[in-house]
């Protein structure tokens, strides 16, 4: 006789957690980097950027074109707080906004579909995965709290739309006005994911009360935005026009798909089972579920960009896209209905944990 798995949520998001601190610390661990090195790509932007922000918090907002006040000041305070050097503060960083990464993403599926078992695998993925790994690597330490504070968004706006609770709406817009001082990029890929979730949602389902609050995040976010660029910040449009020189037209879309996995990031995007687990999760999405048609319009939109601009631009769409949620809504398919017995259920698990374990510490023991 059969006997189901029930996946606690909860073992996942500790063990969610513990692997996310790992993955900040592994690379400086004395076996491997016993001098510890900075060894991520934007660490020397990181302390350049924050040389006049110790003389004088104000130039958060001007440095980096104003694009990314919040992580400068982010820095400053991990610093303080914890007595340490600059360089310091840079590089261990890691260790707050890792967990912070997986937290937000169990949040976000959890709240959004209301499934706690797919929120928890959700979070697992994501510390196995190329997330983590080339955010170590580059160190996007701006681009990673982007995303934190974006999957936060999701969470409250999906379960504003379900309630209808002020409190969540609220908490909505004030994280989606901290994501367009975070980062532009991934503040830009998600508005216009939300912008077409509006669109749909109004023209083609008549859904117009839910409209209304997704029209009025929109609106909110978007005069953040504008206020930004008044300021002298880098906006939305900023953002937009600064890929306009990276567009190549489709010709080169071969060539730039095997620079965005083979070599860009030292290869680390070329994660074949998550990627594989997550197209497989693309094709179970069913737009009559709000947040399944939310993905599958993120996807859209990423797809429209990701065919003309160069191989740099599109790693910078694939890593903002939540492959994790995706890869693990697939196998969680094959756990629930299609292993015919508890055995294979539990090696599908056992496989796709084992292989995302091997897949964060070798990435990581390789990147000094």
């Amino acid at each position: 006789m059969d006997v189901e798995i029930n996946l606690d949520p909860r073992v996942f998001l500790v063990l969610s957690l513990i692997l996310s601190v790992v993955g900040a610390l592994y690379p400086y661990s004395r076996y491997i980097n016993p001098d510890g090195i900075a060894f991520g790509v934007d660490v020397h932007y990181y302390v350049d950027w924050m040389s006049p922000v110790e003389q004088d918090l104000r130039s958060a907002f001007l440095v980096a074109n104003g694009s990314r006040p919040v992580i400068l000041l982010v820095i400053y305070g991990f610093q303080h707080v914890f007595g340490l050097k600059l360089l310091d503060a840079i590089k261990y960083l890691p260790v707050l906004i890792n967990p912070l990464l997986v937290l937000s993403v169990y949040f976000m599926v959890s709240q959004c579909t209301e499934d706690r078992e797919w929120a928890g695998l959700a979070s697992l993925f994501s510390a196995l995965g190329f997330t983590i790994t080339v955010g170590m690597y580059s160190y996007f330490l701006t681009n990673i709290l982007g995303l934190i504070f974006i999957f936060s968004v999701l969470g409250f706006l999906f379960k504003t739309l379900r309630t209808r609770q002020k409190i969540y709406f609220a908490s909505a817009s004030l994280l989606g006005a901290l994501a367009v001082f975070t980062h532009p990029w991934t503040f830009v890929q998600y508005y216009a994911a939300t912008a077409l979730f509006l669109f749909y949602i109004y023209f083609r389902e008549k859904r117009s009360s839910e409209s209304l609050i997704v029209l009025a995040y929109l609106v909110l976010t978007g005069l953040v935005d504008v206020f930004k660029g008044v300021i002298g910040g880098l906006g939305a449009y900023g953002a937009i026009s600064s890929t306009v020189p990276k567009l190549v037209g489709v010709g080169g879309f071969w060539g730039n798909n095997i620079f965005a996995f083979r070599q860009m990031y030292g290869g680390l995007l070329s994660n074949t089972v998550l990627l594989g687990f997550a197209v497989f999760g693309v094709y179970l999405l069913n737009r009559r579920r709000s947040y399944h048609l939310f993905l599958t319009l993120l996807l859209l939109v990423s797809l429209m960009f990701y065919l003309m601009v160069n191989g740099g631009a599109q790693t910078k769409l694939l890593y903002n896209i939540p492959f994790s949620v995706l890869a693990s809504l697939g196998v969680l398919f094959l756990v629930r209905g299609v292993a015919p017995d508890r055995r294979k259920k539990m090696l599908i698990l056992l496989f796709t944990c084992n292989y995302g374990m091997v897949y964060l510490l070798r990435s990581l023991a390789n990147l000094v």
